[in-house]
């Protein structure tokens, strides 16, 4: 597979075309895809983003199924994301006032709205992997396969909720992607946006091998300035936000580094399926999470009813 590349001229946030070069020469080592990228800044508003980036023709070949959020997860990362998952519920039955209609979208095999669900919230999902969309299918959940750019919503569906499970990051325009968002949402509803966190100790450590970069697949990366700016922009007001606790992307940091190196025995064994090393690397990103510098935060968004930047 050979890549058509295109240059992102201006910032999505803020239309600024200056930016700075943070990370060159940085490849797909994850899944060994072809094609060479850079992360840049913007030197207006900060927000970073990778350019260039495949073109949208080519931009699904680096989703194959054997892509880690399609597959299902072992033991220790199923209980740690159901600890999650119950804080996430928690705070959004706080915020929405009690259980509603919750719209997933990239749900992938319909986990959490299957966790949802059972604790009484109307649900249903969007998914781009037509695979992982039928295997939601088959345990019951409302999943459509679709992208998000050109699903269509009913004028009068409208939901309680909408979540972005680490999503956003993947999205050609975040501001588009919120803005049909808010437009999906009932007056004072909740959209909840988890995305890996560029502030983060284990970005600070790990650089150019940092595993919440994932090129080409992760097309923006926030910070929480930035991400409270694109709240601002499209609508939205920041109910609450929290930092995740995530031993996957400490492991993923030292994969990364280890194919890079062509130690490909160690590669095999620095991986999230391996239960001792997400052990170990639990009480690090727990750590991390009590000081504001986990790899990974969510935010819980209200909808305001007017849009004032876009």
């Amino acid at each position: 597979m050979t890549d058509a590349t295109v240059s992102i001229l201006a910032c999505d946030l803020c239309g600024t075309t200056s930016a700075r070069t943070l990370y060159g020469d940085l490849h797909d080592t994850a899944l060994k895809g072809d094609g060479v990228f850079a992360m840049v800044q913007c030197a207006h508003c900060g927000l970073v983003r990778l350019d260039p980036r495949p073109d949208a023709a080519s931009l699904a070949d680096h989703y194959p199924h054997e892509y880690v959020p399609y597959q299902k997860s072992n033991r220790l990362i199923r209980m740690l994301k159901r600890r999650q998952w119950a804080r996430t519920e928690a705070i959004l039955r706080r915020s929405a006032g009690g259980v509603g209609s919750v719209f997933e979208i990239g749900c992938a095999r319909g986990e959490f709205l299957e966790f949802l669900k059972s604790r009484g919230w109307r649900t249903a999902g969007l998914e781009m992997d037509p695979v992982s969309a039928e295997a939601a299918r088959a345990e019951g959940a409302d999943v459509r396969a679709d992208t998000f750019e050109s699903a269509e919503f009913a004028s009068n569906e409208r939901f309680d909720c909408v979540v972005l499970s680490y999503v956003l990051e993947h999205l050609p325009s975040p501001l588009a992607a919120l803005t049909k968002i808010h437009g999906m949402l009932r007056e004072g509803g909740i959209a909840v946006i988890s995305v890996p966190n560029y502030e983060s100790w284990d970005r600070r450590a790990f650089g150019r091998f940092w595993h919440g970069f994932d090129v080409p697949r992760h097309l923006h990366i926030f910070s929480e300035m930035t991400l409270r700016a694109y709240a601002a922009k499209t609508g939205f007001s920041t109910e609450h936000m929290r930092y995740g606790t995530v031993p996957n992307d400490w492991i993923g940091g030292m994969s990364r580094i280890a194919r890079e190196r062509g130690k490909v025995r160690l590669a095999g064994f620095l991986t999230y399926k391996n239960p001792l090393l997400a052990a170990v690397c639990f009480p690090l990103s727990l750590a991390a999470s009590a000081l504001g510098a986990s790899s990974r935060f969510t935010f819980f968004l209200r909808k305001r009813s007017v849009i004032s930047g876009v």
